[in-house]
This record gives structure tokens, C-alpha cells and sequence, in this order.
């Protein structure tokens, strides 16, 4: 267990500016808890970080391993609620590129990040969250579609076992087992948007 002695002089480094102070005693000790030092506010250090625009102690933060990238305040604000609210760009960057990062959770206000980057005037910004929430919802679209066809098509061509590829079998595994019934799969189709499933190919997706 890490004592709080380094614990506290995290956070005092962080508060003077000591960067490369920040970093050492992240590498030095990376079992300390970053989630659990925290101000009167709630802030944790990658709250701070956010908003002084601390890009280098952001980037540490962000590559230490047990990182709560989402976490929030008394106030329920977020990291990157905090970078959008101040236009550290550079730091909404680097947020949205974590994979755990939830654009979408709203604050005590129930205002998202990109609200706050609106209430700023920061178009930049607040097009590009709204520019990465459009695309992962696209992505899971497309999984989605992905799965669903693996699911509805009774009729594609069996490959032999012995030249199928390990994805390809666990594929084919998948799909025999959880075949879709015809009513859920209307309903799928109505939700994608499809207007003929028996043109749907599992190997070729158009939207």
C-alpha cells in the first residue's frame, strides 16, 4: 500500500506547477490511487489538470493504469467537462483518444461537455466532441449491423471447418447458436433501417 505521504506530495507538486515532480512519483509508484486524492470539491488531479491546461501532467495521468477518466466532482463535472470549459484543445484531445471516455455524462446542471464548449463560444471544441460522438455512434451501429447479419443468414455458403480461420469458425459458432427469430429480426431491420434483409450480405454492409 502506497503511503500518503506520496500520496500528498502529488497533489502539492501538482499545485506548484512541478510537472516533472507529477510524473516521476507517477512512474516511481504506479499503484498510487490518482482516483482517490482529491480537494473540498471533489476535484481529483486530472480535474486540476484539465483545467490549468497542464497538458504534460494530463498526458501522465491519462497513461497511468488504473485512471478513472470519467470520474466527476461534487459538481458531477468531468475532466473533460473542465477542458471543454476552459478550451484547453489540446486536452480534449487527448481525452477523447482514451477508450474509456464518455462524452456524454452530464453535470450537476445536466449540461455535456460540448454544452459547456457552447456556453464558451468555443466552436472548435464543441464540434469536435460532437464530431466524436457522431462517429463512435457509427462505429456501433456498424457492430451492430455486424452481429445482426451473422445472426439472420440461414443461406450463406458453409466453408469447410478445415480452411476456415479461427475467427471465421467462432463466427459461424456464434451464429448457429443465437440465431434470431423472424419477429426480432423485423424489429432489428426497422431499427437499422434496412429495407430489404434478404439482400443484406454478413460479408459486404451497406448503410
Amino acid at each position: 500500500m502506497v503511503n500518503s505521504v506520496y500520496e500528498d506530495a502529488l497533489m502539492v507538486s501538482f499545485w506548484e506547477g512541478r510537472t516533472d515532480i507529477v510524473k516521476a512519483l507517477l512512474e516511481a509508484f504506479p499503484e498510487i490511487d490518482v482516483n482517490k486524492i482529491r480537494d473540498e470539491n471533489g476535484n481529483r488531479p486530472l480535474h486540476d489538470g484539465c483545467e490549468g491546461g497542464y497538458t504534460d501532467v494530463v498526458k501522465a495521468l491519462l497513461a497511468h493504469g488504473n485512471i478513472d477518466v470519467n470520474i466527476q466532482n461534487t459538481c458531477k463535472r468531468t475532466p473533460l467537462h473542465n477542458a471543454c470549459c476552459f478550451g484547453y484543445t489540446d486536452i480534449v484531445k487527448l481525452l477523447l483518444a482514451h477508450p474509456k471516455i464518455d462524452p456524454n455524462l452530464q453535470d450537476g446542471d445536466e449540461a455535456t461537455p460540448s454544452d459547456l464548449a457552447f456556453f464558451e463560444d468555443n466552436t472548435e471544441i464543441e464540434t469536435m466532441v460532437e464530431d466524436f460522438i457522431k462517429e463512435k455512434e457509427q462505429k456501433e451501429k456498424q457492430l451492430t449491423q455486424e452481429f445482426c447479419l451473422a445472426m439472420i443468414q440461414p443461406d450463406l455458403p458453409v466453408v469447410p471447418s478445415t480452411t476456415m480461420t479461427k475467427k471465421r469458425k467462432a463466427r459461424e459458432l456464434r451464429r448457429d447458436k443465437l440465431r434470431l427469430g423472424s419477429d426480432l429480426i423485423k424489429d432489428i431491420a426497422s431499427y437499422l433501417e434496412w429495407k430489404d434483409i434478404s439482400k443484406k450480405s454478413c460479408f459486404e454492409i451497406k448503410n
